[in-house]
């Protein structure tokens, strides 16, 4: 497992000492198919002013090699304003940089995450991407339709669940705040928002710092 940090915000809020807020990123990856070699690369972008219909490039955490089996990478993203939702890209690419020319536009999953920011909290979320998004038809999808070699989409019903479909790009797996976790002790919840108020408990409760049941590690 790696653990790297990726600064979204450097400005500061106000006056005065500025506190962070800490969002783990965990994300299971797949096992390298047999007699290939692949490259993941996670990219986390601001929503504003970066859609999934551009490429993003420049000030993205190094690639990690698949290996025979899935395994985990994590990103710590750290920012300084709590109202910042995020777009992530899980890219795969044949090439370490992926800048070869074959990598030009390469399968990937996306995912939005809706306010994961509370200054002073560490806030954690898991996904799992279970193979490459790659086919030869749509039963090699895990999520969307087969389409041009590339598993991705038309309209939301090729998605399914909690994904929307953003044409010609693929699916987008919309994770609400109330999904993100943080600021609880016990069991992990279904929710994370009060169903009295609808605060998420990091603004209830930021002091409260989950135990070490994470994928990445805290420091």
């Amino acid at each position: 497992m790696r653990r790297l940090l990726f600064v979204l915000a450097v400005a500061l809020l106000g006056s005065g000492c500025a506190q962070n807020a800490m969002f783990e990123l965990q994300v299971q990856l797949p096992a390298n198919p047999p007699g290939e070699t692949w490259f993941a690369q996670i990219q986390v972008r601001d929503q504003n002013g970066h859609s999934f219909s551009i490429p993003w490039m420049g000030g993205d955490v190094p690639t990690v090699a698949l290996g025979s089996e899935a395994r985990w990478d994590c990103i710590s993203v750290e920012s300084l304003d709590p109202t910042v939702s995020l777009h992530v890209r899980v890219r795969f690419c044949h090439s370490e940089d992926c800048l070869d020319l074959e990598d030009g536009d390469p399968p990937e999953r996306l995912y939005s995450f809706e306010a994961p920011f509370y200054i002073g909290s560490r806030t954690y979320y898991r996904v799992t991407v279970p193979r490459i998004p790659s086919c030869t038809s749509s039963l090699d999808c895990a999520v969307g339709v087969c389409i041009e070699d590339r598993c991705g989409c038309s309209i939301d019903a090729d998605c399914g669940g909690e994904f929307r479909c953003e044409p010609g790009f693929g699916c987008v797996n919309a994770i609400d705040r109330c999904s993100i976790e943080g600021c609880i002790e016990g069991p992990v919840s279904a929710t994370f928002c009060s169903t009295e108020t609808g605060e998420h408990f990091c603004e209830r409760n930021p002091e409260i710092l989950r135990d070490e049941t994470f994928m990445c590690s805290t420091p």
